[in-house]
């Protein structure tokens, strides 16, 4: 686990009983919630990295502490956020990466693999909602 969450955790019991709670942890280390959150990162990033780049030479070194400190709690983000969730995604191709969605998929009656690596691209593998997808789109 990121020392950083472990420290936040053992100084906040809210926080503990919030990390225990599996339904929780579920949500946390979902795709979608990955993808905002590491899009929260890179707009945290690319507004303090302005924010700090119009600071005085004298105030530098406590705002990249600062903001060092800050961003190593982000670090792991595609790699669940230090605490053992979904993985980056590889550079592998789509047909090989989603192989299991797109046979479930496949069981569902959805035959067309290009439209169904479509709805899994856009919905970063989630089953449900290429399904959802797949059907917003039947009979077009």
């Amino acid at each position: 686990m990121n020392p950083n969450v472990r420290n936040m955790m053992e100084s906040n019991t809210q926080m503990r009983e919030m990390f225990q709670n599996p339904e929780f942890l579920r949500q946390l280390t979902s795709p979608e919630t990955l993808q905002q959150l590491a899009s929260f990162q890179q707009a945290l990033t690319s507004q303090l990295g302005q924010q700090a780049a119009g600071q005085e030479r004298t105030q530098a070194g406590t705002t990249n502490v600062n903001l060092n400190s800050l961003m190593s709690m982000f670090s792991g983000l595609g790699a669940g956020g230090g605490l053992g969730g979904v993985p980056n995604i590889p550079t592998v191709p789509p047909e090989e990466r989603y192989a299991t969605q797109l046979a479930q998929l496949q069981e569902m009656g959805f035959f067309d693999p290009q439209e169904n690596i479509q709805a899994l691209l856009a919905t970063n593998g989630n089953v449900h909602a290429a399904v959802e997808r797949l059907l917003g789109n039947f009979g077009q």
